[in-house]
Order: C-alpha cells, then sequence, then structure tokens
C-alpha cells in the first residue's frame, strides 16, 4: 500500500510520515513498566575474561556474516524487484510482506530453542535467511520474489529473536548490556559498513544476483563456523553470571 502511495505523491512524504509515526512509538514505549532492578548479588566478571570466551567470539563472527547477509538485503531488495520489472508498488508490497513476516519468525523462536535449543534454532535460522536469497537470484520475475520474501521475514525474525536470546544466556548478568551493544555494534554496524561498498562494485559489474550470490556465501560460511565450531565448543554458560 505504501508503495502505491509513493508512486503518486512522490518519495518526499515518506520521510516526515515516517518521523510523525515515531511519536505514538515515543509514548507506547513510556507506558511500559520498569525493569526489574538489577541483581546486586552476582560476582563481578572483568570484561577482558568475557571477551575470551572463545563461543562469544565465535557467536559474534558468524553474526557479523549474516549482518553482512542483512546488510547486502536492505541495500538491494528494492532494486532486485525493479530489476525484475516490479514497480514502486510492488516494492512496497514486498518489504511490507518481508517485515510482516518476520512477526511469526520472532514468535516461533522461543518454542524451537526450548524444542531444539539454542545452537540448532540458529543454524536453522542462518538456513531458511540465507536460503531465500537463492530464491532471489533464481527469480524470473518480481511476483515470484514475494514468496521469497516471506521467506526470508521469517528466517530473520527467528535469527534475530534465537541471536539475541543466545547472547543473553551467554553473557554473565553484569555485561549482558555491554555484550547486547557488542553485537548490534557488530551487526548492524561494522558489517553493513565493509559490504555496501563491495556489493555495490559487484552489482555494477555483474549485474542484481551478484550482491545476492555474496549474501547466501556469507550466510553459508556463518552456518558452517558455527555448526564445526559449536560442536567443539560448549553452548553451555561457561562464565560466572
Amino acid at each position: 500500500g505504501c508503495g502505491w502511495l509513493w508512486q503518486r505523491w512522490g518519495y518526499q512524504p515518506m520521510f516526515w510520515i515516517t518521523a510523525l509515526l515515531f511519536v505514538p512509538t515515543i509514548w507506547l514505549a513510556g507506558q511500559l513498566g520498569e525493569a526489574a532492578a538489577a541483581a546486586t548479588n552476582v560476582e563481578h566478571v572483568p570484561l577482558r575474561t568475557v571477551l575470551q570466551d572463545r563461543y562469544l567470539l565465535m557467536l559474534l563472527i558468524t553474526t557479523g556474516l549474516m549482518g553482512i547477509t542483512l546488510g547486502i538485503a536492505i541495500i538491494f531488495e528494492g532494486i532486485v524487484v525493479d530489476a525484475l520489472g516490479g514497480g514502486q508498488a510492488l516494492i512496497g508490497l514486498f518489504l511490507g510482506i518481508i517485515g510482516l513476516s518476520e512477526i511469526p519468525g520472532m514468535r516461533i523462536a522461543g518454542a524451537l530453542t526450548r524444542r531444539l535449543g539454542d545452537e540448532r534454532t540458529l543454524l536453522l535460522s542462518y538456513l531458511i535467511f540465507g536460503g531465500s536469497f537463492v530464491g532471489y537470484i533464481m527469480a524470473g520475475g518480481p511476483a515470484i520474489l514475494m514468496l521469497f520474501g516471506a521467506l526470508r521475514g521469517v528466517g530473520f525474525g527467528l535469527f534475530l529473536a534465537t541471536t539475541i536470546t543466545t547472547f543473553n544466556d551467554r553473557a554473565p548478568v553484569a555485561w549482558a548490556a555491554t555484550v547486547q551493544s557488542l553485537r548490534d555494534a557488530v551487526m548492524f554496524g561494522l558489517a553493513p559498513l565493509l559490504v555496501a561498498s563491495p556489493a555495490g562494485l559487484l552489482y555494477d559489474q555483474w549485474g542484481i544476483a551478484a550482491p545476492f550470490v555474496l549474501a547466501v556465501t556469507t550466510a553459508a560460511l556463518a552456518l558452517i563456523i558455527l555448526f564445526v565450531t559449536g560442536a567443539r565448543l560448549s553452548p553451555k554458560r561457561a562464565l560466572s553470571s
């Protein structure tokens, strides 16, 4: 629906409408209850010790690789619809489907984690999220992209929710927020920064499929690292919390 609106009105209204939508979001956030008081009797663990946790470092590496995959998707998902002949309305529909599909992915994360464990659920999320871009590469038209966009949304929702809980479970209580901030910095900051220019160069040289080949490759590498290395490192919290 929004794609149809921007097609009629142009893109300028999109920015101030987005800004206005943040107003009720801020109000809703203000209605949330106060967080429970942090425990005061937790044993202090030096940050240096936390950063020496090999399993945690491995998770940061795989999360960074998946952040590269995500960065490519954010940049090129609208472009791939246009390249396959879709208009602005289809671009809006495509991105809307992706966003809505993230919700069930996040909702099933807890149940899957209880059934499969954190590591297997992460592996599944890597497979779904990264595998969806194979569909982007093979798609012959914009309509089929909607199906793969839904798969991508479910995969990302599952990946994000499981990643957050896995880092929380691994980190000592005193450093949980710091570890989550580090995860955010790697996933949403460093990874997209590193991949933006190379992915653009791939697009210029070999077309729209090339960046998504890189996205699939980094997701596959993350899956292999987690599968091989995770089997040798205990997924249980190794540090005192």
